[in-house]
């Protein structure tokens, strides 16, 4: 299988310092763990009947 020289190259980031990269890392992982909790709510709130009835698989 042959690579492109893109494909095969890492990409990196470059932060000027480590503060920076600390806001950077804690941003990402702060939408992180708030999109988790925005999915599992995606289908409705458990406490809640929903329009439609579920169909039987």
């Amino acid at each position: 299988m042959n690579r492109t020289s893109k494909d095969a190259t890492i990409r990196s980031f470059h932060d000027p310092d480590l503060e920076a990269l600390q806001v950077y890392v804690s941003a990402f992982v702060t939408a992180y763990h708030v999109a988790k909790h925005l999915k599992a709510f995606a289908g409705g709130h458990p406490s809640r009947s929903s329009a439609t009835p579920e169909k039987a698989v």
